[in-house]
């Protein structure tokens, strides 16, 4: 695989991580269902940030390396 193309999904999955946070983020309601909660929302956005920024700076790691 071309690093490019490794980038390039490294990339699409921070993304994607970020936008499931984002929506999680979006549909709280307060109802009572744990998924839908504020807390719940908080540590899964948490968490997806922080992995986010792991990922982005091995990626930085790596780019400069070269």
């Amino acid at each position: 695989m071309k690093d490019t193309e490794m980038l390039q999904e490294q990339i699409t999955s921070i993304e994607e991580r970020l936008m499931r946070a984002i929506n999680i983020c979006r549909g709280v309601d307060g109802s009572g269902e744990l998924e839908k909660t504020y807390p719940y929302s908080a540590g899964y956005s948490q968490s997806a940030m922080v992995e986010a920024v792991h990922e982005l700076r091995a990626m930085r790691k790596y780019l400069l390396e070269e």
